[in-house]
């Protein structure tokens, strides 16, 4: 009996490895991106965080220039100028010139009182700081004179003004002692205000060129020339006339015992 020929099947294609034949895209997105993903992982700031620090950045900046400038330009770094120095000044005398306004009384004067001298001493220090920026920066004479020109004429109708409300006030029986007696204080603390600024600027000169400065072990005997600093802040010779045991000195230039900090002795 004859067996019928087998059918030959036919060969199918070689398949390629199921590795090769599909990959699932998260896979290979994971191969392929191995540097964007290192990437990915760095901390970024929300926006809202940001737009927060701008805005608050944006703020400071303008409290420094509108506002009072100088005392917060000072804590982020700003320094004065001339020009706001003087213009400081300006609002200062204005300000005077609203308290004299506000005085019709007794009360009300002894009210503006405080605040009077409270302005002297701000301008004292106002201009102690101008006349030292001027000094240390060397401003030109030409420069110098424009800037004082300028303060001048803005100074001058504010000064007519308060001259005006000072006659008020003379001229009114029952407040000129009062008036006089505040702007006599006033006038005082500026000048003791003035004089302890000037002090301790030139007790930054004791260790000048050509002088030591005194300390609490320095021996000192009488007779001995020595430099003192006057009331005023200027460095001035002298002889010593005697030494407390606490250590103070009295010179032949001098009514008052002075500390040693406010003495320095030539090389």
């Amino acid at each position: 009996m004859n067996t019928p020929p087998r059918k030959r099947r036919r060969r199918r294609p070689p398949q390629e490895s199921s590795e090769d034949e599909y990959q699932s895209p998260r896979r290979r997105k994971k191969k392929s991106s191995g540097s964007k993903q290192k990437k990915s992982t760095k901390t970024n700031l929300p926006i809202g965080l940001i737009a927060g620090i701008a805005g608050t950045v944006l703020v400071l900046v303008i409290v420094i220039f509108v506002v009072d400038w100088k005392n917060v330009g000072q804590t982020v770094g700003l320094s004065s100028t001339p020009e706001s120095l003087m213009d400081r000044s300006l609002s200062y005398q204005s300000q005077q010139l609203d308290l004299l306004t506000s005085i019709k009384n007794e009360a009300s004067a002894q009210a503006a009182a405080p605040k009077l001298i409270a302005l002297e001493e701000k301008m004292a220090k106002n201009s102690f700081e101008l006349t030292k920026m001027r000094k240390d920066q060397n401003i030109p004479l030409k420069d110098s004179m424009a800037l004082n020109k300028e303060f001048s004429e803005k100074r001058k109708p504010l000064m007519a003004r308060v001259a005006e409300e000072r006659k008020r006030l003379s001229g009114n029986p029952a407040l000129v002692e009062t008036v006089k007696s505040i702007l006599r204080e006033a006038g005082r603390a500026r000048a003791k205000v003035t004089n302890e600024l000037r002090l301790n600027a030139a007790k930054k000169e004791t260790n000048a060129d050509g002088y030591s400065a005194v300390t609490s072990s320095t021996e000192l005997t009488g007779g001995m020339r020595i430099q003192f600093l006057n009331p005023i802040g200027v460095w001035q010779s002298g002889a010593i006339t005697d030494v407390r045991n606490d250590g103070k000195v009295k010179l032949n230039f001098s009514h008052e015992y002075l500390d040693r900090d406010r003495l320095r002795i030539p090389d």
